[in-house]
């Protein structure tokens, strides 16, 4: 009997390994993504993606639109606060009201019988109280530096560290791909280095 692999033991049933085989077929507990052939697995996670990144790049413009016309006397929005910090609560607010409903249909859609991996909850409110702050700081940003200033700033900043968290976890491996994650981070740097002297 062949040895398993421990990335394979490792694995969900109905995922794939590194080469994009399927290690065991999915079952029917298993998410519809799951039971997907992998190319439909593709176009679905790319997909979404762009949606994620669609709408993480209008993160701010509904604020931003109102503060840029609170001086018009035309404008609906006269007189609003030019300040984004008076914006966090109303963002924040829409953000709990759209995960609770996220949440709720899918309640409904798996019969009251979600899929909750018991060890991420706590992580989880770690990671949005950190997400929260950085959020909140993001707004002053904004407000001190302008968003095409802070935006480009703010989106490398994040990649650096996980890029650094990568290579000292050992998930970078082969020469070529640490050159590649080196020569990426440096243009990242320069990148960073000539948005912030053009605020200058």
């Amino acid at each position: 009997m062949a040895k398993k692999n421990p990335k394979e033991e490792a694995l969900l049933p109905g995922s794939y390994n590194e080469s994009g085989a399927r290690l065991q077929e999915p079952q029917e507990s298993d998410g519809w993504i799951d039971r997907m052939p992998q190319t439909q697995r593709r176009v679905v996670g790319m997909l979404f993606a762009a949606i994620a990144g669609a709408f993480f790049g209008l993160n701010f413009t509904p604020n931003k639109y109102i503060q840029n016309h609170s001086t018009d006397v035309h404008s609906i929005y006269f007189n609003a606060s030019p300040a984004g910090l008076d914006y966090v609560f109303a963002q924040f607010n829409g953000i709990f009201v759209t995960s609770t409903g996220y949440m709720m249909v899918y309640c409904i859609l798996t019969g009251n019988k979600p899929h909750v991996h018991n060890e991420i909850i706590f992580p989880a409110f770690i990671s949005g109280a950190m997400w929260a702050v950085a959020q909140i700081a993001w707004f002053v940003a904004n407000d001190c530096l302008s968003q095409s200033i802070s935006f480009p700033l703010v989106c490398s900043g994040p990649m650096l560290v996980s890029n650094l968290i990568g290579i000292t976890m050992g998930e970078v491996r082969g020469n070529r791909n640490f050159a590649f994650l080196v020569c990426a981070g440096l243009f990242t740097v320069l990148a960073d280095i000539l948005v912030s002297l053009s605020k200058a």
